[in-house]
């Protein structure tokens, strides 16, 4: 059975670790990341019950979710991600319910515009120039499944990131393909508008959260 994953808060060493995973990561990560004050406070480990705090400090190191496996040799153990990523794709749900006009946008570090690949992803993909590619999931159309499939596959590299965008209304009714072109723009609003960002920790098993509340004009990042 998985163990119950629990939100533990962090400190400075939370907020320096995810800023390493924002200046690391794509256009948009960097962009969220020159935007972000001291947000100690809003930021938390997602990790297995039980973790004690100088355990969940060590943000690069995997085991976490290691349990006792019957079908292995006595004394090995079997390590379980699939509670992680289905506790993670749970906090994006909530925030997609709860703020209105929202998607979650996922990071996708290996993947090239060109890549033939591309066309057996399960979910919206979003260009930003002639490199970096975004894999989306809007509000409306959102369901455990295909949050589980987006963390999956933006699991490329460790420090994988994903974030909860609010978008205007307008935008939001205009048709949407299964492919998008971003701009310089569209960037720049994301980022502003951005009110969760979460980074792979713990060799893929756990994240790194900030949650920020959306207010009138802008965001907590601001």
């Amino acid at each position: 059975m998985s163990r119950e994953f629990v939100r533990l808060t962090l400190g400075f060493e939370g907020e320096r670790y995810l800023r390493n995973c924002l200046s690391g990561g794509l256009t948009l990560a960097r962009s969220v990341e020159n935007k972000m004050r001291h947000l100690q406070d809003n930021i938390y480990a997602l990790v297995p019950a039980g973790t004690p705090m100088d355990r969940a400090l060590r943000f690069e190191v995997g085991g976490l979710s290691m349990q006792p496996s019957t079908r292995q040799r006595p004394g090995r153990e079997l390590i379980d991600n699939a509670a992680g990523t289905t506790a993670l794709a749970n906090i994006l749900m909530d925030h997609l319910i709860r703020v209105k006009n929202s998607i979650a946008i996922f990071e996708d570090r290996v993947a090239h515009p060109g890549d033939t690949s591309l066309q057996f992803k399960q979910t919206r993909i979003a260009i930003y120039g002639s490199r970096e590619v975004y894999s989306i999931v809007k509000a409306v159309e959102a369901t455990s499944l295909n949050l589980v499939r987006a963390i999956h596959e933006s699991r490329s590299v460790p420090r994988h990131l994903c974030f909860v965008c609010h978008v205007p209304e307008a935008d939001m009714q205009k048709p949407w393909g299964d492919r998008l072109m971003l701009s310089d723009d569209d960037l720049v609003s994301l980022a502003k508008e951005t009110v969760l960002v979460a980074g792979g920790a713990y060799d893929g098993e756990g994240s790194v959260i900030w949650e920020g509340m959306r207010g009138e004009g802008g965001t907590g990042l601001l």
